[in-house]
């Protein structure tokens, strides 16, 4: 009887004990909390932004980083940066924006209960920049031209000015070295670069202007031909009427009259050391003619001020460079010369100054008042 209380009593001892202890609690997993972090460095194409993983929700943290796109609330089937994994703060670099556009960002974060974005959405907009371009390999190259294209790749976000192809013999030419311009759009587009000289390696980059300024394209090099030149020759803005012994430089006479009337200008005031008659000595008389003389419309005002051919280095020729002209030129049919007198830049005294008729082949001294014939030469 005894033993039968004493079981008993054990028993409601471990019931009673058994009633007081407590079930363990559980916390529920949740998608993570995330905030978006503002952006900065923001340029017409490349951002930085990124976020802070305030909680994991209880599980790890698998995939992190942001999504943007041109519309409000972007999620992962948008454009996405990722940023590796776990908690905390995080950065993330976007490139290959448009310029001048607005864009939308939130950060994320992904564990496994699902995928969580920042509520503090992001609104930024990317800034108006310079056209990128590419610049393709140089064809159909002599010993004086060369084509080269050019595409723009991206406007920068306003509308293109101009465009085409700056070149030089250095690398790295800009619009301040020579150019050669294309009408403006945003497709393809090829130029001709023209008076090269031969055997020369020439530097050139496609480029294009607008309002945020003036972007180049990958610099490419290219080498002209051997170039054989000859008298009569249309060759750098005009017609070859003289060449040195080397057959590598000479004398151009521009294609065309630059004016039936003009005179040589300063009657009366002698110039001093425009007196040079040899080949070669137009320059040098040019030169002082514009030194000494100030009067506007002159013979060598007229041929200095003019471009023509790409080239502004035109000058108004001595007595032997017109002897020349009439002889290599004018004799065989060349040059479109009139039956006038043309202006040379010889002096002979202060009230007179020496030209040339082409159809008698004759030199004369003239008044300086006379209104003769203007034709500009340059040297190569």
């Amino acid at each position: 009887m005894k033993k039968t209380f004493r079981n008993i009593f054990v028993v409601l001892i471990a019931s009673s004990i058994l009633s007081c202890k407590k079930e363990p609690s559980t916390t529920p997993t949740t998608i993570p909390s995330v905030s978006s972090t503002a952006v900065s460095s923001i340029t017409g194409t490349t951002a930085i932004s990124g976020g802070n993983i305030i909680d994991d929700g209880g599980a790890t943290i698998v995939a992190r980083g942001i999504c943007y796109s041109k519309t409000v609330n972007p999620t992962l089937s948008n454009n996405v940066v990722t940023s590796g994994s776990g908690t905390g703060g995080f950065t993330c670099s976007l490139t290959g924006l448009t310029p001048n556009t607005t864009y939308y960002l939130r950060a994320y974060a992904t564990n496994s209960v699902g995928t969580a974005y920042g509520n503090n959405e992001i609104i930024f907009n990317t800034l108006l920049s310079q056209p990128t371009l590419t610049t393709f390999p140089a064809t159909s190259i002599t010993g004086n031209v060369a084509a080269v294209e050019g595409k723009i790749t991206n406007d920068g976000g306003s509308i293109i000015i101009t465009r085409g192809v700056c070149y030089g013999m250095n690398a790295n030419p800009t619009i301040a070295d020579s150019i050669a311009l294309s009408l403006t759009g945003l497709d393809s587009f090829t130029v001709n670069l023209t008076g090269l000289i031969g055997s020369t390696t020439y530097y050139a980059r496609a480029y294009a202007t607008t309002s945020a300024g003036t972007g180049y394209g990958n610099q490419i090099n290219f080498t002209t031909s051997v170039q054989l030149i000859a008298l009569g020759q249309n060759y750098n803005g005009g017609i070859i009427f003289y060449l040195d012994d080397s057959k590598l430089h000479g004398l151009i006479s521009a294609p065309n009259d630059q004016s039936t009337s003009a005179n040589w200008g300063c009657s009366g005031i002698a110039i001093s050391g425009a007196d040079g008659i040899a080949v070669g000595s137009g320059a040098q008389n040019t030169i002082d003619i514009l030194n000494g003389c100030t009067s506007s419309g002159n013979a060598a005002t007229i041929c200095s001020n003019l471009i023509l051919g790409g080239y502004s280095d035109w000058v108004l020729p001595s007595e032997g460079e017109l002897d020349l002209m009439n002889q290599n030129l004018y004799l065989l049919g060349l040059g479109n010369f009139s039956t006038f007198s043309y202006w040379s830049s010889t002096e002979v005294d202060f009230g007179n100054a020496s030209s040339f008729n082409f159809s008698t082949h004759t030199q004369s001294n003239a008044n300086k008042n006379s209104p003769y014939a203007v034709r500009a030469i340059r040297g190569f």
